[in-house]
């Protein structure tokens, strides 16, 4: 059989490695948006159609991988997706005389991989942030019973971010409707912005003039990483200087530990400041004051840094102070969570229906303890008490299973067994999580 002109190999060459090309940023595309769908089906008919299609795209996904190691010299071409189209056809002209590819079929690569990426960033924004990304919870815009309650009463309401709350959605969430009392773009680094707005916050509780009851939300940064502050805070050292995350490591821990020890000093200093001028204003003794974080910090203790990269008792822990004006002070030793407060602070505000009917937490006044506590990360959540944590999958790719550690992020030995004795917890948790879904 005759062998096909020399003028065809690099167009054949070329057709199917723009076929791979194509098939797998629509592969891609779709598998990752499939792991919405999970917990937030779309409503709509395009988007329920979307679902099969993301389906077959993830087991498309691996075929595409299959194809490409199977084919050898388009593998090479698009080892890395987008980038290696970029970087193997337009930065070497080596590369693509390699691959028997001209300078027009190379202009008609680029201008395809401009399109396909056009394409990727409309379908992002016009199906995926309509069906998808955009959670329920997002598009419902109904904000949470604390803060409509807080409204019903009559309460002024300030909210003081260091960080822009966009990020996460705080803004068309937990603050949408209280959209005119946010601040939260101060300029400045973060130790100037903190210090402005525990200012502000002081201001806000003392304010003379207006003797209606308030609500103040005050959300303080330095204790994020870079870990900034003042140089006069230097109370631990050896310490670390300002640094890039790449220059994190365990050998330097005991530096960076200590950095996050001063900024933790900074804010103490000025929730300090605040309290006193509260004090000073005669506001204390008819203020009711929470003061806790909204995740831990590890530093290598069990081998990770930060936060949101395991659920180790370093970055679920946080304290939690909380001053009741005519409650005596005492130690509470049951386990809790961030999910219990909005019930606390509704029983305050003279809320007598359970909390089941609107949270999923308990009120810390009462004496009920929990059996279990949930804590998430951005992929990942874990069922947490006594004994231990449960860590599980959110998402499709990362569903792999249950890691039953103990107390201390350590394997169990009898996993199953362990599974066994939490029977209760693991299905009020399954009921828990689809509670307030609709």
């Amino acid at each position: 059989m005759p062998s096909a002109p020399s003028s065809a190999r690099p167009r054949a060459a070329y057709a199917r490695a723009i076929l791979w090309f194509t098939l797998g940023n629509a592969a891609l595309l779709l598998a990752d948006g499939y792991g919405y769908l999970v917990a937030q089906p779309p409503r709509t008919v395009t988007g329920w159609l979307f679902a099969p299609a993301a389906l077959a795209a993830q087991l498309a996904g691996g075929a595409l991988a299959l194809g490409l190691y199977l084919d050898r010299k388009i593998y090479a071409l698009f080892r890395y997706h987008v980038n290696g189209l970029v970087l193997g056809l337009v930065t070497t002209r080596a590369g693509w005389e390699s691959m028997q590819i001209g300078d027009a079929e190379v202009a008609l690569a680029v201008a395809l991989a401009v399109g396909l990426l056009a394409a990727e960033l409309l379908a992002y924004r016009l199906l995926l942030r309509r069906f998808l990304a955009a959670p329920r919870v997002v598009a419902e815009r109904t904000g949470p019973v604390l803060l409509r309650r807080l409204l019903e009463l009559g309460h002024r309401i300030r909210v003081l971010s260091s960080t822009p709350l966009e990020y996460a959605e705080f803004r068309r969430t937990v603050f949408v409707d209280v959209p005119d009392a946010i601040r939260d773009r101060v300029p400045g680094s973060v130790v100037e912005r903190d210090r402005a707005l525990a200012d502000d916050v002081a201001s806000f509780a003392t304010d003379a003039d207006d003797a209606r009851p308030f609500f103040a939300f005050l959300f303080l940064d330095s204790t994020h990483a870079p870990y900034d502050f003042p140089p006069q805070f230097l109370r631990y050292e050896p310490s670390a200087g300002p640094f890039l995350y790449r220059e994190v490591a365990p050998e330097r821990r005991v530096e960076f530990f200590n950095r996050y020890r001063n900024a933790v000093s900074y804010d103490d200093h000025l929730v300090g400041d605040v309290l006193r001028r509260l004090e000073a204003g005669g506001r204390l003794d008819d203020t009711v004051i929470l003061v806790t974080g909204d995740h831990g910090e590890e530093c290598y203790e069990h081998g990770h840094w930060g936060h949101n990269a395991a659920f180790t008792p370093e970055q679920i822990r946080v304290p939690l102070v909380l001053h009741v004006p005519g409650l005596a002070p005492a130690a509470h030793d049951a386990l809790t969570g961030h999910q219990d407060l909005a019930a606390t602070f509704l029983e305050m505000l003279g809320v007598e229906n359970p909390p089941a009917d609107y949270s999923q937490g308990r009120s810390l006044l009462g004496p009920t303890a929990d059996l279990f506590q949930v804590s998430c990360g951005w992929n990942q959540c874990a069922l947490v008490d006594g004994a231990g944590l449960v860590v599980f999958g959110t998402e499709p790719y990362n569903a792999r299973g249950l890691d039953v550690l103990d107390p201390d992020y350590r394997e169990v030995a009898d996993p199953a067994r362990a599974l066994r004795e939490r029977s209760l917890a693991l299905r009020s948790l399954m009921a828990e999580m689809s509670a307030f879904l609709r």
